[in-house]
C-alpha cells in the first residue's frame, strides 16, 4: 500500500512538550514505500525518497497513514480491484517501479487473458 504519511522520533521535550519528525507525500517527498519483513528475523520498513534525490529509511515509526483509494492513483482508469491486485503483486515481487510501468503490464497480461 502506498503510504502517504510518516510520523517518527516522537519524544518528550521538557522546553517544548511533544515533539515528532512528520514526513508528507507532496512536501518535499516524492514517495515514501513500505516494505514488509519477508522472512524470519527481518523488519517492516518505510524508504522515504525526498525530491532533491535523497533517500532513507524509517524502521520504528510512531504513525503510518495511508492513501485512500480514490486519491492514490487519480490519473488511472483502474478499478479498486484492479488496483489491489497489482499493489499486491508489487509487493510479492519485490517490484517497485511506477503506477505507469506497472498498470502497462497489467493491461498486457488482461489482454492474454481475455
Amino acid at each position: 500500500m502506498r503510504v502517504r504519511e510518516l510520523v517518527y522520533n516522537w519524544h518528550q521535550d521538557a522546553e517544548y512538550g511533544e515533539r515528532d519528525v512528520r514526513l508528507v507525500v507532496g512536501n518535499g517527498v516524492t514517495e515514501i514505500i513500505e516494505h514488509l519483513p519477508r522472512g524470519e528475523g527481518d523488519k517492516c520498513s518505510y524508504l522515504v525518497e525526498f525530491d532533491d534525490g535523497r533517500f532513507i529509511r524509517i524502521f520504528n515509526p510512531n504513525v503510518v497513514e495511508y492513501f485512500i483509494e480514490q486519491e492514490r492513483y487519480p490519473e488511472h482508469k483502474l478499478t479498486q480491484k484492479e488496483v489491489a491486485f497489482i499493489e499486491k503483486w508489487q509487493s510479492y515481487l519485490g517490484y517497485q517501479s511506477s503506477m505507469t510501468e506497472f498498470e502497462e503490464e497489467y493491461k498486457k497480461l488482461r489482454d492474454i487473458l481475455e
